[in-house]
């Protein structure tokens, strides 16, 4: 039979089986008699709240690396990140948390920490909360597939709600909103945001992740051909200001678009009862497009390091970028982008004073 044939032929060191999942899988033992040869199982998933989990050995990360097409080590971080060299004589828990971010939030007294567990060939974000001496520790599920986060970035911002209480009687609550953007490449390559309400205790179930692709309608294969990694890799989170908006910037290799979009929250939400729709649905994003053109052209970011976007007047876009001394920014101007530089270290060093 072919899969038989498959297995004698010299020229193929590795297979990788998919035997299905749920009701319509193989087991090992009903494969491994088909094809007449032993074999081992590398992967499994596993459902867990909200999704499901993607779980292997490490043995098997560097054929699970070529069979992706990637190398077994995930493409550097952001500047803020920090991962353990090569050869660091390192704990698995120290490896697992090689790369975090923290903030802290005054009005509900809260201490955040995102981190990122690296699991070989995935990796996991983790939110853990420290309030009232408390640690209380929510995982951001990726997307099916051999999923990878990377540059994720957090904001922390405020806003009012109207409330009712139980005499119809007016209250305002200052409500504690940390939002959450990453790049994430698994089934589909694309950005997720996560918002987190730091005054409300939330279960492992209440925790929503959002393809921003799909909040604006946008689905279909994502391709990055002849996009540089710099335009699409680092999704970045701004405050509107006045608005009171967060603004979510971030390429959509679907359409092939950069996109800006507003994100809020529902502020009338009346009396705090299971049978208002309204209260029941305050953690749900309401999204606008403010902002929608084409992907920067790949030319001027060669050797990009320390990536940034900003968000201008009329929401138009702005990418900055570090390479070698050298600063440089593209603006989108009307109907394309418009490169530039910005200034040079050397030239800095030289203008200072000699105090």
């Amino acid at each position: 039979m072919y899969a038989q044939r498959l297995f004698d032929d010299a020229r193929i060191s590795t297979l990788l089986v998919d035997t299905g999942y749920g009701s319509q899988a193989s087991t090992p033992a009903d494969f491994a008699r088909t094809v007449g040869r032993p074999v081992r199982t590398i992967v499994r998933i596993e459902s867990v709240a909200g999704g499901f989990r993607i779980m292997t050995l490490p043995a098997f990360a560097p054929a699970l690396a070529s069979f992706q097409g990637k190398p077994e080590t995930p493409p550097s971080q952001s500047s803020s990140a920090s991962t353990p060299e090569a050869g660091d004589q390192k704990t698995a828990r120290q490896q697992a948390e090689a790369w975090y971010n923290d903030a802290y939030d005054d009005v509900s007294k809260s201490l955040v920490l995102l981190w990122k567990e690296e699991i070989t060939v995935v990796n996991t974000l983790h939110i853990s909360i420290l309030q009232n001496g408390t640690w209380t520790s929510r995982d951001l599920l990726p997307n099916l597939g051999f999923a990878h986060a990377f540059n994720p970035q957090m904001l922390l911002t405020h806003f009012y709600v109207h409330l009712l209480d139980a005499n119809g009687n007016d209250q305002w609550q200052y409500k504690s909103l940390l939002s959450l953007v990453w790049w994430e490449e698994a089934n589909l390559r694309q950005a997720r945001y996560c918002p987190f309400f730091l005054d409300e205790t939330l279960q492992q179930s209440d925790v929503a992740v959002y393809d921003l692709p799909t909040l604006i309608g946008s689905s279909g294969a994502s391709s990055y051909e002849g996009i540089s990694s710099p335009v699409y890799f680092y999704p970045a989170l701004r405050y509107e200001g006045p608005g009171g908006a967060v603004l979510a910037s971030f390429v959509d290799l679907a359409s092939q678009q950069h996109v800006v979009i507003r994100v809020t929250f529902p502020t009338d939400l009346g009396k705090p009862d299971v049978g208002n729709i309204t209260y029941q649905r305050r953690r749900e994003p309401i999204v606008g497009i403010a902002f929608r053109g084409g992907i920067a052209s790949p030319s001027p970011f060669e050797g990009a390091q320390s990536v940034n976007t900003y968000v201008g007047p009329n929401y138009n876009p702005t990418i900055s970028w570090q390479n070698g001394d050298s600063l440089f920014f593209t603006r989108y101007q009307g109907t394309g982008w418009s490169p530039s530089t910005i200034t040079s270290a050397p030239m800095i060093r030289r203008r200072s004073r000699p105090w």
